[in-house]
């Protein structure tokens, strides 16, 4: 594990039109810890932005694909090709999950991809062994107030 970085990887999509909605809450995770951990800036690389440091010397990079969601596993494989990583133990993605309740969160180390769209597409470049953490996004509040802005692009 330590001889390769670790790669935390979200799923969002690319465009102002998207920013702060639930759907791309793996975006807004990736930014806050950039932040709060004291990332570089990002630069712009493998169809994606992409920063790195080392914790606790471990090399770790943020990557954001900016493809759409359901095409990020190509930019995603392009970094694991750059950096020489090897083994999915060392790729953990972020990425929203409509089945869930805002805010719970779940981990998962291997499985199927629920009906997720770039799950399904990085599943078929890594195959289904990768770490997910996956963050609730569903909100019953508009289901039992029968509210029609229960889309994924209600704002967060």
């Amino acid at each position: 594990l330590h001889d390769h970085p670790l790669i935390y990887n979200e799923l969002g999509n690319p465009g102002k039109e998207f920013e702060k909605t639930r759907h791309n809450i793996g975006f807004e995770i990736i930014n806050e810890i950039q932040k709060e951990l004291f990332f570089p800036s990002f630069i712009r690389k493998f169809n994606g932005v992409y920063s790195k440091k080392y914790i606790f010397n471990q090399e770790v990079i943020l990557f954001k694909p900016m493809k759409f969601m359901n095409l990020s596993g190509n930019p995603t494989q392009q970094v694991f090709n750059f950096f020489n990583i090897e083994n999915t133990d060392n790729l953990v993605v972020f990425h929203d999950d409509l089945d869930l309740e805002f805010p719970i969160i779940r981990c998962k180390t291997i499985g199927g991809h629920g009906g997720h769209n770039g799950i399904r597409n990085i599943i078929g470049i890594f195959g289904e062994k990768f770490n997910r953490i996956k963050v609730g996004i569903k909100n019953s509040f508009y289901n039992d107030n029968n509210c029609n802005n229960n889309d994924s692009k209600s704002k967060l």
